[in-house]
């Protein structure tokens, strides 16, 4: 096989994958959206200088509490216990999936060097609740004319040793399906079924 041959092959198959992912995407948030009119989480990568990499999440804090620290509850009782948690308790709970997070965030080279993630910014734990209140409303009513609760924006640094060209990425379940964009005009779904991506610069 010829090495144009084989890179066309290979170009197929990305483009395969993430056409199946797309598709499994919207099969699998199809239920949690029709639950509460969820927006779709969202990432951006954009490298901000050569060994740098920024990321911007756009996520639905609901769902992503619910699927880090709500294992066998029913959403609309966990997000009604979360909504009305005191501050301090609620925090806590926070905190922990917060670690969650991040631990599964993962971003290697190609030399399978794992980038290090720094400067994590999330939102105040006090910001958190009163989207989660609107989301619980939505859920009881099934009033989707009310539109959809506010997300939360999460974002991190990850610094490599070396330029960056190539990177695989991999997200946290919580967060999945999620839609990451790649400056300037990448773009591909991350799913259960598709959990890992490889990126080029």
């Amino acid at each position: 096989m010829t090495p144009l041959v084989s890179s066309r092959l290979v170009r197929q198959k990305v483009v395969s994958l993430r056409l199946l992912a797309g598709l499994a995407s919207l099969v699998w948030a199809a239920p949690l959206a029709q639950a509460h009119d969820a927006l779709p989480n969202s990432a951006v990568l954009s490298k901000s200088t050569s060994t740098t990499l920024r990321i911007r999440f756009t996520l639905d804090p609901g769902l992503l509490l619910y699927k880090t620290l709500g294992a066998g509850a029913d959403l609309e009782h966990f997000l009604f216990a979360y909504t009305e948690m005191p501050p301090v308790e609620f925090a806590a709970s926070l905190a922990k999936a917060q670690a969650l997070f991040a631990r599964e965030v993962m971003i290697n080279a190609p030399d399978g060097q794992r980038l290090v993630l720094r400067q994590w910014a999330w939102p105040p734990a006090s910001q958190w609740q009163d989207p989660m209140r609107m989301q619980l409303v939505i859920l009881k009513t099934k009033l989707n004319d009310l539109g959809h609760a506010p997300p939360i924006e999460i974002s991190v640094e990850a610094v490599s040793t070396r330029p960056i060209a190539q990177l695989q990425l991999s997200l946290p379940k919580s967060a999945m399906p999620i839609l990451v964009n790649v400056a300037p005009k990448d773009q591909f779904w991350l799913t259960d079924k598709i959990p890992v991506e490889l990126i080029q610069f």
